[in-house]
């Protein structure tokens, strides 16, 4: 198999030629199965975003790169379930939990899932990704939320294959707590030790490298996170170390720009932009590579500008091309020199407009400066789909 990019699941520029690469050991039947729970969950999450605002898609991928990459798991049914496994709790892709405006009964409602899921892939793929799906109270079969847990848990215990897809997507979910709040996490980490860790515990004889390896990993994760929570200024210390300049320079990396690129559209120097790199992962403690920087960028711009709540990226589809033309010049580090009523005295259509034009980005994209501003594109630009990737 391909060697993996990132050690922790969570790739530098993953995009589809390089999860193919990844997967070109596999059978074509094989192969193709993957692919095509690849494509379905794409856009079954398409318009999905996870309270970090990352799209839900790089989710189901991430729990799909765990398995591949650090598991080394060669199982094509078992990819498979990765990259469907919120697919039927999150979206109507294979069966709706209601019908009608009305709850359905869950029986009814798995009998359904189970029927399209086996006929698009197999009834295996179809057993773990039902497995893995937390039940929810419809007030028919499951009233409560302790019965939906219960009958998840005896569901889950009865598949070996399906506990250890769901210790994956637990270890990414608590990899990518940073944005939750602390008595989100806390519920987490509680809910991990108290219900799933038995679960864990079984299959350690029959899977023993991998559930041991993820075992392993989601502890230490939850150590981490139970030192973060007990001292805050640990958390907020992620980013007051850097300056401007700095944030640029990380702006100009999620952008995916090459040192000569920033050097021949930017006019910074080369030799800066390394020494300012090798500061920022020295800074963060963070690896020097795309992936690491868009997550301490995108943390960045939420602590630094003191943000609580989140941008309205689907305002940005709404925006006519003066406005987007506006706000591009905005988020542009060249003009962080500039105020906005120089920026207004270059506008074409004048000052006024300009103004007018700005209240009206704050207003669709619920971001009222130019940090913010520069996060909205980030989102778009880094996040968006495209048929590359």
């Amino acid at each position: 198999m391909v060697e993996p990019e990132s050690p922790r699941g969570l790739p530098t520029h993953e995009d589809r030629a390089s999860f193919e690469a990844r997967i070109e050991d596999f059978d074509q039947e094989s192969q193709r199965l993957i692919l095509y729970a690849y494509d379905t969950a794409k856009n079954a999450h398409r318009l999905g975003y996870r309270r970090s605002q990352e799209r839900y898609f790089e989710h189901s991928r991430s729990v799909a790169l765990i398995l591949l990459d650090e598991c080394h798991i060669i199982d094509p049914d078992l990819i498979t379930a990765a990259f469907l496994h919120d697919t039927v709790e999150d979206t109507s892709m294979f069966g709706s939990s209601r019908k009608a405006g009305k709850k359905i009964a869950y029986s009814s409602w798995t009998e359904t899932a189970r029927w399209r899921i086996s006929r698009s892939y197999n009834p295996r793929v179809a057993d773990l990704v039902i497995a893995v799906t937390t039940p929810k109270v419809e007030l028919i079969e499951i009233p409560t939320e302790e019965d939906a847990m219960r009958k998840h848990v005896e569901i889950l215990s009865q598949n070996p294959d399906a506990i250890l897809l769901k210790m994956a997507d637990r270890l990414h979910n608590l990899r990518t707590m940073g944005k939750d709040l602390p008595e989100q996490q806390e519920e987490k980490i509680k809910e991990t030790e108290e219900i799933y860790y038995p679960l864990f515990d079984s299959i350690l004889q029959t899977f023993p490298e991998p559930a041991s390896y993820l075992l392993t990993q989601i502890k230490e994760q939850i150590v981490r996170l139970r030192e973060k929570l007990a001292n805050p200024d640990l958390r907020d210390k992620l980013f007051t170390g850097l300056s401007k300049a700095e944030l640029q320079v990380m702006y100009y990396l999620v952008k995916g720009m090459s040192d000569d690129q920033v050097r021949i559209e930017y006019g910074m120097d080369v030799g800066y932009l390394k020494q300012t790199r090798i500061r920022i992962q020295s800074e963060l403690g963070t690896r020097n590579d795309l992936g690491s920087f868009v997550k301490i960028l995108d943390l960045g711009l939420m602590r630094m500008m003191d943000v609580d709540q989140g941008f309205d990226l689907g305002g940005y589809y709404s925006l006519n091309p003066t406005e987007t033309g506006v706000l591009e010049t905005l988020a542009d580090p060249r003009n962080y020199s500039k105020s906005d009523d120089q920026l207004g005295l270059e506008f074409t259509d004048g000052p006024e407009e300009f103004e007018r034009i700005v209240d009206e980005l704050k207003k669709k994209l619920n971001a009222y400066n130019r940090f913010q501003f520069a996060g909205v594109l980030h989102y778009i630009r880094v996040e968006q789909f495209d048929d590359e990737d």
